[in-house]
Order: C-alpha cells, then structure tokens, then sequence
C-alpha cells in the first residue's frame, strides 16, 4: 500500500509527518511518499517532487514563473502516474494541488484534501473541482455547513493546533526571568522574507515611538528560523529600542508578552487558541493588493475573526496598517486593561470553538478508513 502526501509549506509537512506516525501505527506495509522539501526525507517519506519554492508566492509572481510552474506540474503527473499510490493526501497548498485533483481523479485514485483552500474566501470557481475529491477535511468550524451546501463530502473533526501547540514552561520562565519589570510585547512580522521586507519599516517606525512613550517596553521579535535572524537584524539596525529576537520558540513569546503584533496567517489562530491578545496586520505589493482585492470575498483577514464570525481583533490592511493607526491601537492596549481583557474572554470561546484534543487522531481514523 502507497499514501502519497502533496504539500508545499512547512505547516503542512508538519502535518504530513504527524499523520504518518499515526497511520503507521493503525496500517502494516505501508510506503509513504510525498511532494514536499527534502526536510520529510528524513522522516521515512520518500519525495518525488518539491512545490515549495512556489507555495506562497504572491499574484503576480505566478505570471513570472508561469513555465517553471506548468514544467513542474507535468513532472509531477508523470510521477503520480508511474508511482500509482492508493491515496492522495492533499495538504493546504492549493496553487499546485488544485491542479492535479482533477488528474488523479482521471486515475481512478482515492483523494483526500486536508484544510483545502478557503473557497468561500476565494469565491466559488474552485468548488467545482473540490468535488472531485473523496473526501475533505476542514479545520474551521464554520467551513464544514459551507461545504455541505455545496454537496461535498466534508468532516469538522477539530483545528490540530489545537494538538500542536504545547509550551516548554522552563523556556517561559527564563524569558520571564530576563524582563521581570518590562512590559512585552511580542512581535511576529512573517513567515517570509517579502514579509518582513514590506512590513519592519512600519513596525520599526511605531515600536521607536511607543519605546519613546513608554520606557519599560522590551519587544520580543519571534523569527520563523535561524536563517530569518540576519534579516530581522539587518532591518532592526537603524532603530535604538531593546529588543531580544527568539528562534524556534513562537509559543512561548506569546506567552510571556501582554500582547503581540502579527502578521496575519497561522500566527494569529495560534495566538488565540494560547488566549494572547494581538494586534492583527499585513500588507502586499500594489499589484498583488489589487488582485486580493478582486479574488477575495471576505470580510476579514484573521482566522480568529472569521471563526468567530465578527470583528474582535484589530486588524491593519494595506494603506491602513501604518505607524499613526499602529501607535494608536498599542497604546490603548498597554494603557486600558479591560481592553485585551475584553479580547481575552472572546479567545476562550474561539478556543472552545475549535474542537477537543485529539483532532489528529481523529483525522488519521478517517484517512484509514478509506483504505481499509
């Protein structure tokens, strides 16, 4: 037996490494191989093909690379052909994955599509090929009625940050112990180098000035990888605030800050499920701005909104998200408690929202059961 899992992005190889474990212990002889990094060769998956270097480009990058990308995609056929797995396991990433649902469909290949793309986001093009797919799993709550009335196959079985994110407690308490009379405020830019790019001349700006308002400010700037860290100093050089970047420990920057700015994306349901007030913003290119603005039917920009269903975190877009509209925001956190208090009771029931413990177990009986 062959599970084929087809990912691009590093939450979603994640993902790919859990549930092999967890299949593994409920199937014997079973081959995994996935489209993903090399990173998941060394957890026993064998790759056959790599979609990451265009998992998260932006609009307009796509029409640049639109040969290197269609090159890849017939690659990638040729080898879903030749290896024939007896399930496909679709995670995020849907730039590529959209297009070979069809093809392994045209196959005769049983599909699954974990956290597919928000296609109530996006409008409803791409519900016609989701059709396809045996069977989808959603991680929000709100998705699986969105589905139904569509008539595709679809289960809620729970959001698995819910599983994934645990705190090392001895890390907390040396961070604590470091700024035991400062304020916190953590600071989570991006999770690509665009992102800082386009977002730490703004943030550079407004943190000088709240550090010049409020002395006792330290600001912890969390950085996806030890690669990120250059980056983060090279922007940081021109500014004179106390800062302190930490790597590979996002949970427990949250933690110990009184609240965070983040960039929007994963951060900001992490955030949420730790019971962290935050300040939610991103901005793009001109260019990538004006297609999201066309593409993209929804009201919001952050997960915990969306799940709750109304605007409970700020959030900062484009021409928006500037120093003046930033500086204002953090001040009347740091000076009016009830204000992330508020915040803070609104979290648990988005925390409450998002399932029991469990959810990748549940998640791994239900791929299994469409093999056995």
């Amino acid at each position: 037996m062959k599970i084929l899992f087809s990912t691009g992005e590093l939450s979603g190889e994640n993902y790919a490494i859990h549930l092999k474990r967890i299949i593994q212990k409920k199937l014997n002889n079973v081959e995994f191989i996935a489209i993903g990094s090399s990173r998941l060769e060394g957890h026993d998956i064998r790759v056959i093909g790599d979609i990451s270097p265009y998992a998260t480009i932006g609009f307009t990058d796509i029409f640049k690379n639109f040969f290197s990308i269609y090159g890849l995609y017939n690659k990638l056929k040729k080898s879903i052909k030749t290896e024939k797995p007896d399930l496909i396991i679709f995670i995020d990433s849907p730039g590529i994955n959209l297009r070979l649902i069809s093809y392994a469909k045209k196959l005769k290949i049983k599909t699954a599509y974990l956290f597919p793309p928000q296609v109530w986001a996006w409008g409803k093009k791409r519900v016609e090929t989701l059709r396809l797919v045996s069977k989808i799993i959603v991680g929000l709550p709100f998705e699986e009625d969105f589905y139904r009335k569509n008539k595709i196959n679809v289960k809620f079985l729970g959001h698995p940050l819910i599983d994934i994110i645990r705190v090392n407690e001895d890390y907390i308490a040396r961070l604590q112990e470091q700024f035991t009379s400062n304020r916190v405020i953590g600071i989570f830019p991006g999770s690509r180098v665009s992102e800082i790019r386009n977002h730490f001349p703004i943030l550079g700006k407004t943190m000088e000035k709240i550090s010049s308002k409020f002395s006792d400010v330290t600001y912890l700037i969390a950085s996806p990888s030890s690669e990120f860290e250059y980056i983060l100093e090279e922007e940081l050089s021109e500014y004179s605030f106390p800062y302190k970047i930490v790597t590979d420990h996002a949970y427990e920057v949250m933690k110990v800050s009184d609240f965070i700015l983040t960039s929007s994306g994963t951060a900001t349901l992490e955030a949420a499920i730790l019971g962290v007030p935050e300040i939610i913003f991103y901005r793009m290119s001109f260019l990538n701005w004006l297609f999201a603005k066309f593409m993209v039917k929804s009201n919001f920009i952050g997960l915990p909104n969306l799940v709750y269903g109304k605007l409970i975190i700020p959030e900062l877009v484009q021409w928006d998200f500037n120093p003046y509209s930033l500086e204002y925001l953090m001040i009347k956190f740091i000076v009016d408690q009830k204000v992330t208090a508020r915040m803070v009771d609104k979290l648990i029931r988005i925390r409450e929202m998002l399932g029991e413990e469990g959810v990748m177990e549940r998640i791994g009986d239900e791929l299994v059961s469409m093999l056995t």
